[in-house]
């Protein structure tokens, strides 16, 4: 309650790292924190309402949420990718480590396509496979702003090696 309390005061926040607490709160006095430009939240344990008020700071720029979960089983990419793409400032993001799988790379192909900006992607230790790849390889290859990408631990296989080749 006292974070959420101070959060609310600190209406010029251009920076915050919540990164490794293991938190387990709803974080919705992010709404209120429309000038951040760069949030860390990972490897904390989010719910589906923190998620959604990610897409209430359109002048996000930088946002880590690698290694994001929840206690209760709950599949946080369906909740993070739409509000993200109501983020069409962010450079950097990191979603790696959050249980995404091959049925993910249609969303997460949505969410390149908003993010114009984008300039380092990281969705390294996920399950997305050469299927999951498949979904965001032609969208990759137009995103010429991309200048980092990382894909590693994706089990991509031969198929997704010949395919980045």
């Amino acid at each position: 309650e006292w974070l959420r309390e101070s959060l609310i005061a600190m209406e010029s926040l251009q920076e915050l790292d919540l990164g490794n607490n293991d938190m387990s709160m709803s974080l919705n006095a992010l709404t209120r924190l429309t000038g951040l430009k760069r949030l860390n939240l990972s490897s904390n344990f989010l719910d589906g309402e923190t998620a959604t008020a990610l897409g209430s700071m359109p002048n996000l720029e930088h946002l880590c949420l690698a290694d994001t979960g929840t206690r209760h089983g709950f599949v946080l990419p369906l909740h993070v990718v739409p509000a993200i793409k109501k983020c069409p400032n962010l450079v950097h993001l990191d979603i790696s480590r959050m249980g995404m799988h091959a049925e993910h790379g249609g969303a997460l192909d949505q969410l390149l396509l908003k993010l114009t900006r984008l300039q380092y992607l990281n969705i390294g230790g996920n399950r997305l496979a050469a299927a999951g790849l498949h979904e965001i390889a032609d969208t990759l290859s137009d995103t010429r702003q991309l200048t980092t990408l990382d894909l590693s631990d994706n089990e991509l296989g031969a198929w997704g090696t010949a395919r980045l080749a």
